[in-house]
């Protein structure tokens, strides 16, 4: 028994299945524009599709290194390449819930004093502006993130 191994045109590995029978795709021949490669029945799929790549020019699976962050993909020179709005895209969730955990410190009816809401109100701008103040930033744990106020209502 054999898998089959489908690969993108930039040799990441889409899928992998283990066809009913052998003969059910036919070696390095295309379907749905994807290319089917065999491969032993013996291989684990997800370690497999984590740790090797199709190289077209080789006609052969080679080690994937490891992806430096969710915000890399794989590019068909054999290299991760970061994708800026895939980051910003993240970023800008987060900071998204973080406004949408503090939107009740804004509410005319908040139990807090003006002066704490202006602390809530800073807080929300500094969130804001994150994308502005943390331009060329490319991993995440280099995002100055704005200190939450503390109030004894948090």
């Amino acid at each position: 028994m054999i898998q089959v191994a489908f690969i993108f045109e930039n040799g990441e590995i889409s899928h992998i299945i283990s066809p009913g029978r052998d003969d059910m795709y036919e070696n390095e021949a295309y379907y749905d524009n994807l290319l089917a490669v065999h491969i032993s029945a013996n291989e684990d799929p997800v370690e497999f599709s984590d740790t090797l790549f199709w190289s077209f020019q080789a006609s052969r699976f080679l080690p994937k290194p490891s992806r430096p962050s969710f915000a890399h993909d794989w590019h068909n020179s054999g290299t991760w390449v970061f994708n800026q709005d895939k980051f910003w895209t993240f970023i800008r969730n987060k900071r998204s819930h973080e406004l949408y955990l503090s939107d009740w410190t804004q509410m005319p009816d908040a139990p807090l004093t003006e002066e704490e809401k202006e602390e809530w109100r800073l807080y929300r701008q500094s969130l804001r502006d994150i994308p502005a103040s943390n331009q060329g930033v490319t991993v995440e744990s280099l995002i100055n993130w704005p200190e939450k106020p503390t109030t004894p209502r948090n």
